[in-house]
C-alpha cells in the first residue's frame, strides 16, 4: 500500500516532504526547520528513494494519491 512507504518516512522526512510538495524551496525549507540546504537534499534523496519515485512530478503524485495534497481542478480556458 502506498501510505505504508510514506509510514516508513522518519518524521523529520515527513516535514520535508509535506512542505516540498506544498511548493517551498530548498532554502525556504532550510530556514524554516533550522538546517541546512544540503541536509534538506539529503532528506529530500531518502524520500524520494524510500518513495521509489524519479521525479519532482511523481513526488507530488504521490503525495495526491496518499491523500496528503488536494489538488483543485482548474477551469477550462477553451
Amino acid at each position: 500500500m502506498a501510505t505504508s512507504r510514506y509510514e516508513e518516512l522518519t518524521p523529520r522526512e515527513q516535514e520535508v516532504f509535506r512542505l516540498l510538495v506544498d511548493g517551498y524551496t530548498n532554502k525556504a525549507i532550510a530556514r524554516a526547520l533550522y538546517i541546512s540546504p544540503k541536509t534538506v537534499d539529503k532528506h529530500r534523496a531518502s524520500i524520494m528513494r524510500k518513495l521509489e519515485v524519479n521525479t519532482f512530478p511523481e513526488l507530488v503524485r504521490y503525495a495526491v494519491s496518499i491523500g496528503l495534497l488536494e489538488v483543485e481542478p482548474e477551469e477550462s480556458v477553451l
